[in-house]
């Protein structure tokens, strides 16, 4: 049977002593540096809310600004 295994290590230590894992926490590169994120930091970020659409108003098709940059000039927009 084969078991997969992690060991961490400071990358500045000599000696190379291993980390126990309850010491070790998540970062996330920002620009060139690392940005250490607790636990409860990512659970302030968690949405726990179902997606939805709400769809919040209709309008006619000439009030939709088409000197936008990322409109498409084939769109075709539904008549209702």
């Amino acid at each position: 049977m084969v078991t997969n295994e992690k060991i961490y290590y400071l990358n500045d230590d000599p000696d190379q002593k291993p980390i126990e894992k309850e010491f070790v926490t998540k970062a996330y590169y920002y620009g060139k540096g690392l940005v250490p994120v607790s636990e409860a930091d990512q659970a302030l970020f968690k949405n726990e809310e179902a997606r939805n659409f709400k769809a919040i108003g209709f309008t006619d098709n000439f009030r939709v600004p088409s000197n936008n940059k990322n409109f498409n000039k084939n769109h075709q927009f539904s008549k209702f």
